[in-house]
C-alpha cells in the first residue's frame, strides 16, 4: 500500500497503531484524514477452557463414572422405565421409556392428570399417567406435599387480614379436621411406598379452590374426605 507522493508507505509497526474504519460509537464523528493512533495495541484473549477448575470438575466426574458407570453428571436426570399396561392384553405390562418429553408433558398436565388419578383411573394405564404417577411417588414430591398441608394448618389458625391476596379458608372447618390433616401429613412423608392415587388425592384437595378448604358453600365433609384420602396412603394397601 503506497503512502501517497511525499508519505513514506506505512510498516507494518505503522499498521499496528491502526483501528478500524468501523464506527466504534453512534455519536457523529468530524472526518480525520491521517492515521489513528491508540495507546497500546489491541490484542484477542481466547477463553480459557482448560482452567485448573475445569479440569478439576472433569477429573471428578471421570473417577466418578470409573467407579459407578452407571451414575450421570448432576442435573442431568436419567431416562427410567415405565411399566405401561400392553394396549392388546390389558393383562400384560410392557416396558416403556419415560423420556424427557414424557416427563414434561406430564408436568404440564398435571392437574388434569392428577385428577383422574384421583378418581381411580389405573396409573399404568397409559405413559403419561405412569410418569405422573411416579413423579408424585417420589419422596422428594410427597415431602412437599406434607409441608404444604402443615403450611395450611399453620394459616388457617392465624387471623385473617384484608391485604392478604390467597384464597379465603374455611378456617373453623380446617380448625375442626386438623388432628386428621396432620395424620395424613404423616402418611406422605414416611419413607415407605404408597399408592399414587392416594397422594394423588391429596394433592387434588390442597389445590381445589372449590374443595372444602376454601368453598363455604361446598357441603362435602372435610373430616371424611381426610379419612379417605388417609386410607388410600396407607402403605399396608397393595401398590396399584
Amino acid at each position: 500500500m503506497d503512502g501517497g507522493p511525499g508519505r513514506p508507505s506505512p510498516t507494518m509497526a505503522d499498521l499496528s497503531r491502526t483501528s478500524s474504519i468501523m464506527p466504534l460509537s453512534r455519536r457523529r464523528m468530524p472526518a480525520h484524514d491521517g492515521w489513528v493512533h491508540v495507546p497500546q495495541p489491541l490484542r484477542l484473549v481466547a477463553r480459557d477452557r482448560t482452567g485448573p477448575g475445569r479440569r478439576v470438575v472433569r477429573r471428578q466426574r471421570r473417577e466418578a463414572h470409573e467407579h459407578d458407570p452407571g451414575r450421570r453428571a448432576p442435573g442431568r436426570p436419567t431416562s427410567a422405565t415405565l411399566l405401561v399396561k400392553d394396549p392388546l392384553d390389558p393383562q400384560r405390562f410392557v416396558a416403556r421409556s419415560n423420556s424427557v418429553g414424557i416427563r414434561l408433558l406430564s408436568g404440564v398436565l398435571a392437574f388434569s392428570l392428577d385428577r383422574r388419578l384421583a378418581s381411580g383411573v389405573h396409573p399404568q394405564s397409559n405413559r403419561l399417567m405412569a410418569a405422573r404417577a411416579d413423579r408424585l411417588v417420589s419422596p422428594q414430591v410427597r415431602r412437599q406435599l406434607a409441608q404444604n398441608w402443615l403450611d395450611l394448618l399453620g394459616d388457617a389458625r392465624r387471623p385473617p387480614t384484608g391485604q392478604c391476596p390467597r384464597v379465603p379458608l374455611c378456617r373453623d372447618r380446617i380448625s375442626s379436621a386438623e388432628e386428621v390433616a396432620r395424620a395424613l401429613a404423616g402418611l406422605l412423608s414416611t419413607s415407605l411406598p404408597v399408592p399414587a392415587r392416594g397422594v394423588a388425592m391429596a394433592s387434588v384437595l390442597l389445590s381445589d379452590g372449590g374443595g372444602p378448604l376454601y368453598n363455604r358453600h361446598c357441603a362435602t365433609d372435610l373430616r371424611a374426605v381426610l379419612w379417605e384420602v388417609s386410607a388410600h396412603l396407607d402403605p399396608m394397601v397393595p401398590l396399584d
